[in-house]
């Protein structure tokens, strides 16, 4: 791992920082650098250009002249093209010119530009950039104590509002959080200064992958409930998951089987268990069915009724008929005999 001295604002040595190796020791691709602040410029382009086409224009909509027999050629509108003051074919109109490269190039390309500074001896490591007040000459003069004079790019933490508002009238020089360091102003200053609390945010997000710029999601969590955590999904893994049946097979399986129709539509219905959602509809169904018999019943009652009244009052003659036809039985003559 590269280790580079880190100062005091008197450029003073107050000890040594290790930098990381996927950051500050990675390939200088002059291609890639190229692709990247390309694309990069290419997203500062207003696109505002335009022009007016025919139908923009402010001209007559009359007709030059007749279709035929003066023998110029046929035109119908001054705002055509090809006359003075006419429309524009094929303009420039306005649009945007901006792309994104893929994130790896980005992170190879911004990793290649801060080992570049780095090798090239522009790289400067500070303890700290607290300034007493907002001052521009004092920030000057730190700066050329710092024997940066020409032009730098001074990243610290987007807090520390002194050092921004100090920096905004110097011409040659900017100020930018961690988050902002981009291949465009890296390559424009000749050097950089970094806090060592910006080197550790360029390690985070310039991290191997782009992974470290990612929040973990146990950050912020203590160990033991991590473990738990991840125990707890292994055992819900480990489990076997349960097949819920169907709800029509249940159904069908709970249903009595019948051996004709007609025996399943007399036949009672099994009761369905408390709290199931067929509970309601089996009552039901009982209920029809009673009325149903009731109705009937009473429609035989009546028939019989009105049968009894239709039929002749019965006199002694058919009794003793059906005395004679008993067997075992006599006239009262013969008794008396």
């Amino acid at each position: 791992m590269p280790k580079i001295k880190v100062y005091n604002l008197s450029r003073r040595g107050v000890g040594e920082m290790e930098l990381s190796d996927v950051v500050f020791d990675a390939k200088v691709n002059e291609s890639l650098f190229y692709d990247v602040l390309k694309a990069q410029l290419a997203s500062h382009r207003r696109g505002t250009a335009a022009t007016k086409n025919r139908a923009e224009v402010s001209a007559t909509s009359r007709k030059l002249y007749r279709q035929k027999g003066t023998g110029n050629a046929r035109h119908g509108s001054k705002r055509a093209p090809i006359f003075v003051g006419g429309g524009a074919a094929h303009g420039p109109r306005p649009r945007s010119f901006a792309y994104r490269p893929p994130r790896k190039m980005r992170l190879g390309a911004l990793r290649g530009a801060l080992t570049l500074k780095l090798k090239e001896g522009r790289l400067l490591v500070v303890q700290d950039f607290e300034l007493e007040e907002i001052k521009t000459r004092k920030l000057a003069q730190v700066l050329q104590k710092l024997e940066v004079v020409e032009s730098a790019l001074i990243v610290d933490a987007k807090d520390n509002e002194k050092l921004r508002l100090s920096a905004r009238n110097l011409q040659n020089y900017s100020v930018l959080p961690p988050e902002g360091v981009n291949l465009y102003d890296l390559l424009r200053h000749e050097h950089l200064v970094l806090t060592q609390g910006a080197v550790e945010a360029l390690e985070t997000r310039c991290g191997r992958n782009g992974a470290a710029s990612r929040v973990p999601a146990s950050a912020g969590r203590s160990e033991a409930e991590a473990v738990a955590e991840s125990e707890a999904v292994a055992e819900a893994v480990a489990e076997p998951e349960t097949v819920a049946q169907p709800e029509a097979e249940t159904k069908e399986a709970e249903r009595p089987k019948s051996a004709s129709k007609k025996q399943s539509r007399t036949r009672a219905k099994p009761k369905a268990e408390p709290g199931s959602a067929s509970e309601a509809q089996s009552a039901s169904a009982s209920a029809s069915e009673a009325a149903t018999v009731t109705k009937s019943v009473a429609e035989a009652e009546s028939v019989a009724e009105a049968e009894s009244v239709a039929e002749p009052e019965s006199g002694s003659e058919p009794e003793t008929a059906e005395a004679e036809k008993r067997p075992g039985t006599q006239p009262d003559q013969d008794q008396e005999t």
